[in-house]
């Protein structure tokens, strides 16, 4: 992560604890985080796109066939697993996050809601 401000990123959004995280390696602890994991690639591309995140130079990106039968990994540049499910990515995530770099975005503004409807009185008037 590139050492500045916080960030916020629009697609970063808060789990509500809705991550579960169960590891099939007795290696890895298990890990809850804190934000929706299904917008890693999102979260990927918004700081690729602003500068927040470097990738390597030179690489070759594999075709897409091959990117779509064996899932890609954005953070790695690889083919083997989708950058959703690198846990790499999601750590460099929540380590973002616990420390105040990242921050999550903003919350979407609720619509708004009219208190009354101005042609209500107009199709009462008009029977047909």
């Amino acid at each position: 992560m590139k050492p500045g401000p916080p960030y916020t990123c629009k697609s970063l959004r808060p789990s509500g604890g809705n991550n579960p995280v169960v590891t099939s390696n007795e290696r890895y602890v298990p890990t809850t985080y804190t934000f929706d994991i299904t917008k890693c690639d999102e979260i990927y591309d918004l700081l690729f796109a602003d500068g927040q995140v470097v990738a390597p130079k030179d690489v070759k990106i594999p075709p897409l066939e091959q990117r779509q039968k064996r899932g890609f990994c954005k953070y790695h540049n690889s083919l083997g697993h989708n950058t959703s499910r690198c846990s790499l990515f999601r750590d460099l995530v929540q380590k973002g996050l616990n420390e105040g770099k990242l921050k999550f975005g903003n919350k979407p503004k609720p619509q708004m809601q009219v208190d009354f409807d101005p042609l209500k009185d107009v199709l009462e008037q008009n029977v047909f």
